[in-house]
């Protein structure tokens, strides 16, 4: 999806990250850039975020993305906790007008994935 920008040219949006100052639960705390522009937004969240971007286009298995989450086995409370984390990526690709959305496998995981032009 291209973004029109002021002076009529086309922008592509686009999602960064960048490792910034200080640790969260002993991990490098990384920055969350939508279309160049910092968002604000929980540690957890970005690093959930991070992960499935990096593995863009893959089922990301749910045992993997609660290990992300540290929780060491998946019960009903915790898959309800990942797929509030994912509800959140997903408002957040949409306000941002990304051309991507999270996708469900069904019992199996989830993909970060583009979305088909129109």
């Amino acid at each position: 999806m291209k973004r029109k920008v002021a002076n009529g040219a086309r922008k592509s949006a686009r999602i960064a990250f960048a490792h910034g100052p200080g640790e969260f639960k002993g991990e490098q705390r990384l920055l969350l850039f939508i279309n160049g522009e910092h968002v604000s937004a929980p540690a957890t969240n970005v690093k959930l975020l991070a992960h499935l971007h990096e593995h863009r286009g893959q089922v990301v298995p749910l045992h993997t993305l609660c290990r992300l989450l540290g929780f060491p086995i998946m019960t009903e409370a915790e898959l309800h906790v990942l797929r509030q984390y994912t509800s959140w990526i997903n408002q957040t690709l949409a306000q941002y007008r990304l051309p991507c959305r999270l996708t469900v496998a069904r019992n199996v995981g989830y993909a970060l994935c583009s979305t088909a032009p129109q």
